[in-house]
């Protein structure tokens, strides 16, 4: 008796190759597609989160440039400001002090000394005028030598006039060296400065102040 051959034969064996390879990439090709169509998922919604985010973004700056350019304009006008005190407090402590010159010396000036002129040049105050007599001209002199704004008092002229009551007079010219202010320290009679001829109060003691 014959036996059967139950094993396939070889073209049998190939069918069922190419079968399961056809299968393999049917399902490869599937987990491919889904693989990708979820990558892409995840990307998009990704890009819609990021449009998101870059649109409130915008939104908060739109709505902060009004506040930004207001701090930027007040940021600006400060540092002007602290330049301007800067130039301010620089040409203070370049000018001497003023009010309390012109105040110690309506104070200090006698009945028989008579101002007839002062001027400023290179840190010196030089002080004109005509007096009774040389003792009130030197005593003038030192009671300018203890003013605290000034240093270096010196007589540097002195001389016998005749003026249109035929009175004998001395004129004389006193230079005294002031000092610079102190830090911190501010003059409220500087403003004086700025007048070229300033007149004081009717005391008798000072004919014409000139500020030069």
């Amino acid at each position: 008796m014959r036996s059967a051959d139950l094993l396939p034969s070889r073209a049998q064996r190939r069918a069922m190759r190419s079968r399961s390879l056809r299968r393999i990439l049917l399902i490869s090709a599937a987990s491919g597609l889904a693989v990708s169509a979820a990558a892409w998922a995840v990307l998009e919604r990704r890009i819609v989160r990021q449009d998101l985010r870059n649109e409130f973004v915008s939104e908060a700056l739109a709505a902060l440039q009004p506040s930004l350019r207001e701090r930027l304009r007040i940021e600006k006008s400060i540092e002007q400001y602290e330049q301007q005190v800067g130039r301010l407090q620089r040409l203070t402590g370049q000018q001497p002090p003023w009010g309390v010159i012109l105040t110690d010396l309506a104070k200090i000036t006698p009945p028989t000394v008579h101002l007839q002129a002062m001027r400023y040049q290179d840190g010196r105050l030089i002080l004109s005028g005509r007096a009774d007599a040389q003792a009130a001209i030197l005593q003038y002199r030192r009671q300018l030598a203890d003013l605290l704004w000034g240093s270096d008092t010196s007589l540097v002229e002195t001389k016998a006039v005749v003026d249109a009551t035929d009175s004998s007079r001395f004129a004389f010219e006193i230079h005294i060296l002031v000092k610079p202010l102190a830090p911190g320290h501010t003059d409220a009679g500087a403003s004086l400065v700025s007048s070229p001829d300033v007149e004081p109060a009717n005391s008798g003691r000072v004919d014409r102040l000139a500020v030069s």
